[in-house]
């Protein structure tokens, strides 16, 4: 009894302070995301896409010297599959260095914000001796946060990606010299984008 009493007196006392503490400067936020676009082309020039599946992200931000804006760093986790012939998985990683700001009056219910970021995407593929890619990716969005209690804030968000990928270069090349197919997967231009729809929690402290 004494032990559910402690408790509940502390939880009292967080739910005070977090209602009459000041603005939070760092602010965590989990994300489950869900993530479309992009594709590739194999050896053969024969064009297959990245099929839209769920995935995870988390952000840590920290306050700027605007009061409406925020730094943010930003990683996203994706594994996919293809819609080739033959289907394999891939994993797809983001980690954005960027920010936020507000779009509107912060003290509204529910309050709009810009979000953009550069970094550097990674994609994994799951065949057997094939190499993974990490090249530059910038990403650029917007979303809503919806304030819940002090500190704790509910985050919805689209973002888009855009990694550099050099044309038609050859991409995940076999790490083996004895493969017959050394470098079976190409771009299928400059770019490939994709992009996220993010909802999540903000926890501030």
């Amino acid at each position: 009894m004494l032990k559910r009493i402690l408790l509940t007196l502390a939880m009292g006392i967080l739910i005070c302070g977090a209602a009459q503490g000041a603005e939070p400067r760092f602010e965590i936020t989990p994300f489950f995301t869900h993530r479309n676009g992009g594709g590739f082309q194999d050896a053969a020039g024969q064009e297959f896409n990245l099929l839209g599946k769920s995935g995870a992200a988390g952000a840590i931000s920290w306050a700027a010297s605007a009061s409406d804006a925020q730094y943010e760093l930003l990683f996203s986790k994706q594994s996919t599959l293809t819609d080739a012939a033959s289907p394999s998985s891939m994993r797809i990683e983001y980690l954005q260095l960027g920010g936020t700001t507000l779009l509107g009056d912060e003290t509204a219910h529910v309050v709009p914000f810009a979000a953009g970021g550069i970094g550097a995407a990674r994609f994994t593929p799951s065949i057997a001796g094939l190499t993974q890619e990490t090249r530059w990716a910038f990403s650029l969005g917007g979303g809503v946060r919806i304030p819940i209690v002090k500190h704790v804030r509910l985050r919805i968000e689209a973002r888009g990606y855009l990694t550099w990928l050099n044309g038609s270069s050859s991409l995940f090349c076999s790490s083996t010299s004895a493969s017959t197919t050394p470098c079976a997967i190409r771009a299928k231009g400059q770019t490939l984008f994709q992009y996220d729809v993010l909802g999540g929690v903000s926890f501030g402290f």
